[in-house]
């Protein structure tokens, strides 16, 4: 993508998916860099580290099982920081199994690092820590 915002929309696009569609994992995988990560810190003792195709393997695995029928998650949040052909991107999330639910079953932040090449912006790494009761999402980043 050329740009950052429209790298940031479509990975969100990529893993969000109604009801009898599936997941568009090849868009996934055609923004992140081949050596991309993908890190689940919500357990900070137990940091769940995944390449690209790890992720696609696990979420493939849940449709397979029929545990993962649908899944939203939607930027509520963004800060931003640029320099160069570098970025990083705090992203506050909220993500419902069902897209009518009134309450998202998770809300926290997504830390993304981007690079740019040949004017394309493509995800380095992507970790993500849901908020707690005992950690709530501070206020600049709501």
């Amino acid at each position: 993508m050329e740009t950052l915002e429209a790298t940031l929309d479509a990975l969100y696009a990529s893993i969000s998916f109604a009801k009898g569609t599936t997941p568009r994992l090849d868009l996934l995988r055609s923004l992140f860099l081949p050596q991309g990560l993908l890190i689940n810190n919500t357990a900070p003792e137990t940091p769940v580290v995944m390449s690209v195709e790890d992720f696609c393997g696990v979420v493939d695995a849940a449709l397979a099982s029929g545990n993962l029928t649908e899944f939203h998650e939607k930027e509520i949040a963004r800060t931003m920081e640029v320099f160069g052909n570098i970025a990083h991107v705090f992203s506050t999330y909220e993500a419902r199994f069902d897209e009518a639910s009134t309450e998202p079953f998770s809300v926290g932040i997504n830390t993304i690092q981007f690079i740019r090449t040949n004017g394309v912006w493509q995800v380095s790494s992507m970790a993500w820590n849901d908020q707690t009761a005992q950690m709530l999402i501070p206020p600049q980043y709501l």
